[in-house]
């Protein structure tokens, strides 16, 4: 994948969602526990990237920077790893109704079109 087609699967996935994935658990600082791949068949900003066969239920917890992580992914994720980190953060740490807002935010940052976000 090129950093664009990373861009704008992950803005069109998450915006088509309209939630966090998540596990339904309770974490430390009180909210849900986001997860790659959470309940509903809901998946993260990088969880919709990670193809099935290379996911593993033991990536849940780590980060996308996390060696176990990192040496699985093709070379295109690893290239695109603060990308991929930045875009994890939007789905982790905002509301889900300033997405489209922090995304429009990501693209400038990262040069990016913005397209997906129109629908």
């Amino acid at each position: 994948m090129k950093t664009q087609e990373i861009y704008d699967t992950v803005a069109k996935h998450l915006l088509a969602q309209g939630k966090r994935a998540t596990t339904g658990q309770t974490s430390s600082y009180g909210g849900d526990s986001c997860a790659y791949r959470g309940e509903g068949d809901t998946k993260c900003a990088a969880g919709c990237l990670i193809p099935d066969d290379l996911y593993k239920p033991d990536m849940e917890g780590d980060s996308v920077f996390h060696e176990d992580i990192l040496t699985v992914m093709p070379t295109w994720f690893k290239e695109n790893v603060n990308l991929i980190g930045a875009l994890q953060n939007v789905h982790d740490n905002r509301e889900p109704w300033e997405w489209r807002k922090a995304l429009a935010y990501l693209a400038r940052r990262y040069d990016l079109k913005a397209e997906a976000l129109n629908g």
